[in-house]
């Protein structure tokens, strides 16, 4: 089985509200998913320990052994559950296969099938933005309109391949957003750099560039020259601005520098990429 035949059949989905300390390990027959809407804490699971916070997901396997545990002080809690299989081969098992203990697991009871590499182990993310697809399926679940399974199973894959596929989106996006829009509110003065844009936030500026790069996948100076360019197509599209000014007024000091930089990260000349918009203008 591979990913692209990603088919879940979900038996169980709910918002639990209240946590219950339970002094012993809990092993699941099915694929668990867990969302953490409220609360901090951390997971046990197959001896390795995961630490939660809003907007972590917890993915297991079939067969895993976990506890939870809530950190102190941490007295709000909401947490979506979802039980359910990779593929439909066993929909005709529709109710909750529940959770055993270690006393009264029974090994006959798992779903055993083929699983996708990616999925055959633990996987745990920070995702916030999947909070809302799983509170529609856990929503479609208690309703049960009509093909809440199918819309609930495809719904459940968009969030599987997010996590699998996603970015961790949590403290590091927070702290980089007003660096991103300290950027875009002064991309036209041209002392803007690393230097200035750290300076502004103390930060040291190769750190702030890692964390940049980490978190969106280019550099803090890559992200201000495509920002200036983004900003430069929009003038040349939507006015008559000579290319000198254009360019002075994103930032750039020189206009040579300026359609040596847009040919090569655009593949045009900057006035080959007015004439090619000219008549989209309304």
């Amino acid at each position: 089985m591979t990913v692209t035949q990603l088919n879940p059949h979900i038996r169980y989905a709910a918002v639990h509200s209240v946590f219950k300390y339970k002094p012993f390990d809990s092993i699941c027959y099915d694929c668990r998913l867990f969302f953490f809407r409220q609360g901090a804490g951390a997971v046990t699971a197959d001896g390795i320990r995961y630490p939660f916070c809003r907007g972590t997901a917890l993915y297991f396997p079939p067969g895993t052994q976990y506890r939870f545990a809530l950190d102190k002080g941490s007295s709000n809690f909401s947490l979506v559950v979802i039980n359910f299989d990779l593929i439909s081969q066993f929909s005709v098992l529709s109710a909750s296969l529940g959770t055993a203990t270690e006393n009264n697991f029974d090994p006959a009871r798992l779903m055993r099938y083929e699983f996708p590499p990616e999925f055959s182990g633990i996987l745990s993310k920070n995702l916030p933005d999947l909070e809302s697809p799983l509170c529609r399926i856990t929503d479609s679940f208690f309703e049960a309109g009509p093909l809440y399974r199918e819309t609930s199973s495809a719904l459940l894959k968009l969030s599987l391949l997010e996590l699998l596929l996603g970015t961790e989106r949590g403290t590091d996006r927070q702290r980089i957003e007003p660096i991103l829009s300290y950027i875009q509110e002064n991309y036209s003065d041209p002392e803007l750099n690393n230097n200035t844009v750290a300076a502004a936030f103390n930060y040291h500026p190769y750190y702030l560039s890692g964390l940049v790069k980490q978190t969106i996948g280019q550099t803090l100076h890559q992200y201000i020259l495509s920002y200036r360019l983004r900003m430069a197509q929009q003038l040349l599209i939507t006015t008559d601005l000579p290319v000198s000014t254009v360019a002075w007024k994103t930032g750039f000091q020189s206009s040579a520098y300026f359609i040596k930089l847009f040919k090569r990260e655009l593949g045009i000349t900057p006035g080959t990429c007015r004439k090619n918009h000219a008549h989209i203008l309304f």
